[in-house]
């Protein structure tokens, strides 16, 4: 059995149609980042933008448990306010 160490990311956005753009976009990078060989230029790039994105809309992580319980063993702010 591997524990698996799992993070759950609250995204802050404003209405329906700003979460459509957010996850197509999204979606969009993932695709790409993952056509992308690891030690490419494009690689780096898409990986960037996803972080970049996601830190744009990010409110808190919460870190998963490492003993399967279900529950988050901690949750930090990232973004106040």
């Amino acid at each position: 059995m591997r524990s698996v160490n799992r993070k759950t990311c609250i995204f802050l956005i404003d209405d329906d149609p700003s979460a459509c753009g957010f996850f197509t976009q999204l979606t969009s990078l993932y695709k790409n980042w993952n056509y992308s060989a690891p030690d490419s230029p494009d690689y780096a790039h898409y990986r960037a933008k996803i972080t970049e994105l996601a830190d744009g809309h990010r409110t808190r992580v919460e870190q998963g448990p490492s003993d399967g319980s279900g529950e988050p063993e901690t949750a930090a702010s990232v973004n106040e306010g």
